[in-house]
C-alpha cells in the first residue's frame, strides 16, 4: 500500500518512499480505520483509546495552516481544520460507547510561538472539540524538551503552556515532563493545570512509584534521570 499524507511529500524512514495525497475516500477510510480499531480495543477489554493529533502525525498536520494547503472543507478555517479531529472524536466515541473512555493527545501550542503565548487558532480548535474527550492528554510540538535529559531540561518543562491552555478547556486533562517528585506533582494538581500526572519514564524508572509515594517511602523512589535509553530501544 502506498503511504497518504496531506500534501503528498516524501516519507523518509529508513528507505524514502513517495506517498500519495489523500483525498475524500482515504479520509472516509480513516474514519473507518479508527471505528475499527476502537472496537476491537473494546474486545480487548482496553480502559481506553486515543485519538492521536500531535507530534506531527498524520491528524496534526490537518491542524496547521502551514502544513494543510487544503481548500476543501478540512482545510482553511481553524473550524475545518480541526474537522477531522472532530468526525474521529465523534465516530469512536460512539463506536465504544459507556465500554471504554476516548482520549485526545493534543499539542497546548504550534511550536512556531515565541515566548510562552499560545497561538489562538490552537485554543479555538481546543475550545471546537471540548467536550468530546473524556481526557486531554496535552503536551507541546517540541519533542526535545518533553524528551529532554535532566542534565538540560528540568522537570516539568511543559508547565507554563499547559496552565494556559488548562483555561481554554473544560474536561479531564493529564500532561507529562519526567515527573519524579512528589512535591512537583502535588504543586501541579494543586494548582489546578493538571488533574492527573502521565509518567512513561519515571514508571519505567521505577514501576512500583505511585506505591511508594502512597505509602510515604520518598526516599525509596529510584528517579528517572531521562537517560533516554528506554526511548532509543
Amino acid at each position: 500500500r502506498t503511504p497518504i499524507s496531506l500534501t503528498g511529500a516524501p516519507v523518509m524512514r529508513v528507505d524514502p518512499l513517495q506517498s500519495r495525497t489523500l483525498d475524500r475516500a482515504d479520509i472516509r477510510d480513516i474514519r473507518r480505520w479508527h471505528v475499527e480499531a476502537a472496537r476491537r480495543a473494546v474486545t480487548a477489554g482496553f480502559d481506553l483509546v486515543y485519538v492521536y493529533a500531535c507530534h506531527h502525525y498524520l491528524l496534526h498536520t490537518f491542524l496547521s495552516p502551514i502544513t494543510n494547503p487544503r481548500t476543501d472543507e478540512y482545510g482553511g478555517s481553524a473550524a475545518n481544520r480541526v474537522r477531522l479531529v472532530k468526525e474521529l472524536l465523534t465516530d469512536v466515541k460512539e463506536a465504544v460507547g459507556d465500554k471504554l473512555a476516548v482520549a485526545i493527545r493534543w499539542s497546548a501550542d504550534t511550536g512556531l510561538e515565541t515566548g510562552d503565548a499560545l497561538d489562538p487558532d490552537q485554543l479555538e480548535m481546543a475550545r471546537l472539540i471540548d467536550g468530546l474527550p473524556d481526557l486531554w492528554d496535552v503536551t507541546i510540538s517540541d519533542y526535545l524538551s518533553i524528551m529532554g535529559i535532566s542534565r538540560f531540561v528540568k522537570e516539568g518543562p511543559l508547565e507554563a503552556k499547559v496552565a494556559q491552555f488548562r483555561r481554554a478547556v473544560t474536561g479531564p486533562m493529564v500532561t507529562v515532563g519526567r515527573y519524579t517528585s512528589p512535591e512537583s506533582m502535588l504543586r501541579l494538581v494543586k494548582s489546578g493545570a493538571a488533574d492527573m500526572i502521565g509518567a512513561a519514564r519515571p514508571s519505567i524508572a521505577d514501576p512500583f512509584l505511585p506505591q511508594k509515594i502512597e505509602q510515604g517511602r520518598l526516599d525509596d523512589i529510584r528517579e528517572c534521570i531521562g537517560c533516554n535509553i528506554c526511548y532509543a530501544h
